[in-house]
Parts: C-alpha cells; structure tokens; sequence
C-alpha cells in the first residue's frame, strides 16, 4: 500500500518570515562592537520553519575617534539584608543577613574586593532556655 493525502491541505503555505535588520547599534566602548538584530513571524502549518540568525555582531571600526568613552563603573554593594528570623526560639539558634554585589566593576573602576563570606554574616540567637512543664498533671475527666 502507498501512503497518500499525507501533505497539508492549505495551496498557501506560508513559509517563516524574517523582518528587516535593525540599523547597526552603536559600538560598545574602546574598541568593542556593534549589533544589530531582527525577527521573524513563524511558518504556517505546511510552512517552512525558521532557522534564522537573529543577531550580527561586528567589530567597530579601529579608528580611535570612533569609540565611545567608556564610563569607569566602581563596584557597587546593595546594603546588609534585614536579619532573618531566628532558626530557633530558645537553646541556641542561629540568625543570618546578607547582601550582594550590585555592580561589577569595570575596566578602571575600584574592584569588589569582597570574599565570598563578606557578602553573609551569621550570629547566634534564641540563646535562652526553653521553658518546658517537667511534671505532668492528670486533669480531671470534663462533662459528657
């Protein structure tokens, strides 16, 4: 037996459609690169699919007066967290806040310079005993 009526009915298919490139973007700083990028509206059942580049990249050009300035960016570091609620309320648990790098520096700007456990600080606390009843009482059986 062959196989038949097995391709889509529609005499108009309509294959993937890519927009137009967007104008090159400006050259990122010295010497760096430029993009530009597109879209695309997908196949219709029966259609050809997309298998497109979305994005092109070229390097600026090496003439010096072309570049942007780069701004020099220090790093930035957001403010301690408030502390999170302790891991116990009594005999000893532990409370933690941290805060994170908010911006990494860039060529030129003052680096971090935060290790790793700068970044969390850690303190004991629900370091009173806990009240516990030692004896137990029976109570007494309460109306039906």
């Amino acid at each position: 037996t062959l196989a038949c009526n097995t391709g889509s009915c529609s005499l108009y298919h309509q294959p993937c459609r890519p927009s137009a490139w967007s104008e090159w973007g400006a050259c990122s700083c010295a010497p760096g690169s430029a993009t530009r990028t597109r879209s695309y509206v997908e196949a219709d059942a029966g259609g050809q699919a997309c298998d497109l580049v979305l994005a092109e990249t070229r390097p600026c050009q090496t003439d010096q007066e072309s570049w942007q300035k780069c701004e020099v960016q220090d790093c930035e570091i957001s403010a301690w967290s408030e502390w999170k609620s302790c891991t116990k309320s009594c005999e000893g648990g532990m409370t933690e806040r941290d805060r994170r790098v908010v911006k990494h520096a860039s060529v030129g700007g003052q680096p971090c310079n935060v290790a790793q456990n700068q970044l969390m600080e850690v303190k004991p606390c629900g370091e009173g005993s806990c009240d516990v009843v030692k004896d137990c009482e029976d109570g007494a059986w309460g109306e039906w």
